[in-house]
């Protein structure tokens, strides 16, 4: 059974894609935030184990892509998938979150939940042939 480990700040939204993930067959894990430092994420995710980590990027303590770029510089933890779910969805913001690692890049307004559930699956089937959502928007 695949593991997601999802940072997500708003409550609700974790609540609910953390039944629509369970549901789906997942073991799901949440944190309203990245730790604040680097090091502590990467023991976090070493600790946790996920085959994925779904970020949030407009959160309090650290960004998406400060935990992005911290666990893709980190060779312990740089194979982790990493897959964006946020509001913000500027092309500009899409690209940063490539550069920062991240397998894609979802917009909470662009897909409904059960659709990011089924991208999520589609990833986790085979992500070595997986073709990023986002690509088409930068």
């Amino acid at each position: 059974m695949k593991k997601i480990l999802h940072f997500e700040d708003e409550i609700y939204i974790a609540e609910m894609y953390g039944l629509l993930f369970k549901q789906a067959g997942f073991r799901y894990r949440h944190y309203p935030n990245p730790p604040a430092t680097a090091d502590e994420l990467v023991r976090l995710a070493l600790a946790e184990k996920p085959d994925l980590i779904i970020m949030d990027i407009m959160m309090p303590v650290m960004d998406g892509y400060q935990a992005a770029k911290a666990l893709k510089n980190e060779p312990a933890t740089n194979a982790i998938p990493i897959i964006g779910l946020c509001n913000v969805w500027q092309p500009e913001e899409i690209k940063k979150a490539l550069d920062a690692g991240m397998a894609d890049y979802l917009g909470k307004v662009h897909y409904k939940p059960s659709e990011v559930t089924d991208i999520i699956k589609e990833f986790l089937t085979d992500p070595s042939h997986y073709s990023g959502k986002c690509r088409q928007y930068i």
